[in-house]
């Protein structure tokens, strides 16, 4: 299955790793964003958080605005 493939069956959720991938920064970064409401909120699975990958595309390209 190519990823393309993947993406169109569902959402598809990211670590704080995957995450900080993308915006090219670090993982501790990432966890400081979200706690001052700078990143999207991630979702709580059991003990897992993980954010949408659509809704961190959303959010980059509408400029990163702060959550409300």
């Amino acid at each position: 299955m190519k990823n393309s493939e993947k993406e169109e069956k569902g959402p598809m959720l990211l670590s704080v790793k995957e995450v900080a991938k993308m915006l090219g920064i670090g993982e501790r970064t990432v966890w400081a964003w979200a706690a001052e409401g700078r990143v999207p909120e991630p979702l709580q699975l059991g003990r897992l958080k993980r954010w949408r990958l659509e809704e961190i595309k959303q959010w980059i390209a509408a400029g990163c605005p702060v959550r409300k």
